[in-house]
């Protein structure tokens, strides 16, 4: 028996991509920090464990700003009041003097 999921819990594409990429940094450093450590691992091994420390939470950051602007963004046109064009007659050649 399927659940049915209804459309306003599905993830937004474009930050479920961003979590997967966020999940397989974390990924990736669990495989770096099980590296065996020996006097000549220590230091790369540290360090690149701190560059993608230092990626993920650039990247995430950069993720929320992203989504802040939109949310701004939808903001400001849901908020923005529509201008009316004013109709103006036309000026019949007829009678005008």
């Amino acid at each position: 028996m399927k659940t049915m999921i209804p459309p306003e819990k599905f993830p937004e594409p474009w930050l479920f991509d961003t979590a997967a990429l966020l999940a397989e940094l974390d990924r990736v450093r669990g495989l770096v920090l099980a590296i065996p450590l020996h006097n000549d691992t220590y230091g790369p091994t540290n360090t690149a464990a701190s560059a993608l420390w230092e990626l993920r939470d650039r990247l995430q950051f950069l993720v929320r700003l992203q989504a802040e602007r939109q949310r701004e963004w939808a903001r400001q046109s849901h908020s923005t009041p529509k201008k009316r064009v004013r109709k103006v007659a036309p000026i019949s050649g007829a009678g005008a003097a």
